[in-house]
């Protein structure tokens, strides 16, 4: 007769509680998850000897022993090699830890690395902020004792809410230092008072508490007005720092003017975009029309350089350009095919293109160049200085406000000016100019320059990475928690 459920108890007892276990209906193997209903000890000594029944009974020990010393980690504030391993793997890989939550995901790992796989929550609290403070002592030890230059910018989230990030590189004279993000806030309101604020938590971050004032030597951002009222104030605490404006941006500034004194040559780039736009049939007839010509170029006036770049497209293809428009699109299709005719048709189009493509097309390589990290003080102002030897050497009187934005945005940046001077010093050549009396610096200071940045594009690109940590399916993190997943992903190795 079969086994009745007062006598499962007896067998569970038995072979072992740890082996077994029982409800009304049956006894049930706890490594294998496999029930018995009419359970006899015939039965249960066969399935034990089974292999099959081994091997779960191993996965089991092991899960076990993982399980207590991921708890012991916990209570113990310690952490757990495997956890932590898997938490800095999900990281590397932009992988959200929440997708561990996925049964079918878990259920998989946990079969197959014989491991207990911890929750979100627990990877989150513990281990995503152990991996953040390894990153940070990573960001200290590689600093050093070295001086350092400083970069803020802000942005908007998709939510709305103004971010702040600020940069950190070393200053040496024998090689560039690597920048790092060293924090990420975000701020209610973006004014010189936030900046300010965001600019000092960041270097108690870097020094523990422990400001040193006389190793801030240079600080970036762009020019907007709050961070030169910004610049002013920390030149109380920090007595020894330059800010210098990011020439990268003047420079779209002057692109900017250029785009302000072709305005017919604006309305061409923009009505042959629109022409264009969500219209496969044109684009494929362009295509096989004009094989060998790519794509009209769709510049965005907030991307450094791109409608310079847009503008030399039309110079260098002018004449296809302007036959595939006026001869084989039908302007009552669409008002842009009729404004891009009219434009071509007009012969100040090609005077504007050609003067454009003969005095401003080292522009958008001037701003790529400067772009780049790593370039040397030397290099950069190279750059700036050969830019404005082709502006100043032009006659032609239509690209006089562009030469005068130039100007006058290089002589408010009174920090390059410095810099300028600071070079001159380095390379034993007299500039005829001065340092500020209020700069105490030492002949290592002097030399530490010798790589200093005078753009802030590596603070714009960490604006990226904040845009896919944090996406309209990821918007649970804390500010806390958001620090910690910039910091990480910004600084991790290349």
């Amino acid at each position: 007769m079969p086994r009745t459920k007062k006598e499962f108890p007896e067998l569970v007892s038995e072979f072992g509680e740890d082996v077994f276990s029982c409800n009304e209906t049956a006894v049930i193997c706890k490594a294998c998850s496999k029930p018995f209903p009419g359970a006899r000890r015939f039965n249960l000594s066969q399935h034990i000897g089974t292999s099959s029944h081994q091997k779960a009974l191993e996965r089991l020990r092991k899960r076990q022993e993982e399980e207590a010393r991921l708890q012991a980690a916990t209570c113990m504030s310690d952490v757990a090699p495997f956890p932590l391993d898997l938490c800095r793997a999900l990281l590397a890989a932009d992988i959200p830890v929440y997708k561990l939550e996925n049964p079918t995901l878990k259920n998989f790992l946990e079969t197959y690395t014989t491991r207990i796989i911890p929750n979100e929550s627990t990877l989150r609290k513990f281990y995503v902020h152990e991996i953040y403070e390894q990153k940070m002592a990573e960001i200290r030890e590689s600093i050093g004792e070295s001086a350092i230059w400083i970069s803020i910018d802000e942005t908007t989230d998709f939510m709305g809410r103004s971010v702040a990030h600020v940069i950190i590189g070393a200053l040496n004279n024998n090689a560039p230092g690597r920048p790092y993000i060293m924090n990420c806030e975000i701020v209610e309101r973006t004014n010189a008072h936030t900046v300010a604020t965001v600019f000092y938590k960041s270097v108690e971050k870097l020094w523990q508490n422990e400001v040193r004032h006389e190793k801030v030597l240079l600080f970036v951002s762009d020019a907007a007005p709050y961070m030169i009222a910004a610049g002013k104030s920390l030149k109380v605490f920090f007595p020894n720092m330059i800010h210098v404006t990011c020439v990268a941006h003047a420079l779209h500034r002057v692109a900017e003017q250029a785009r302000k004194i072709f305005p017919n040559v604006d309305r061409l780039i923009a009505s042959v975009k629109k022409i264009f736009l969500k219209a496969p049939l044109r684009v494929e007839a362009f295509r096989s029309m004009l094989g060998g010509i790519p794509l009209p170029p769709q510049p965005v006036v907030t991307r450094w350089g791109t409608w310079i770049n847009a503008a030399l497209y039309y110079g260098e293809h002018f004449e296809p350009l302007k036959n595939f428009v006026r001869s084989h699109l039908d302007s009552e299709d669409s008002t842009a095919i009729g404004e891009a005719q009219h434009l071509f048709g007009l012969e100040s189009i090609r005077n504007d293109l050609v003067l454009i493509s003969s005095s401003l097309n080292t522009l958008p390589r001037t701003i790529t160049l400067l772009e780049a990290s790593g370039a040397s003080l030397r290099e950069s102002l190279k750059h700036l200085e050969d830019f404005g030897s082709t502006i100043n050497f032009t006659r032609r009187q239509k690209l006089f406000p562009v030469k005068e934005k130039f100007e006058a945005v290089l002589a408010r940046n009174v920090g390059l000016q410095t810099l300028r001077e600071i070079r001159s010093l380095l390379d034993g050549s007299s500039s005829g100019g001065e340092l500020p009396s209020d700069l105490e610096y030492s002949v290592a200071q002097f030399t530490s320059f010798e790589f200093a940045p005078i753009v802030s594009c590596d603070v714009e690109r960490s604006f990226s990475i904040l845009k896919n940590i944090l996406r309209e399916n990821r918007n649970g993190l804390t500010a806390a928690h958001l620090r910690e997943y910039v910091v990480i992903a910004c600084n991790r190795e290349s």
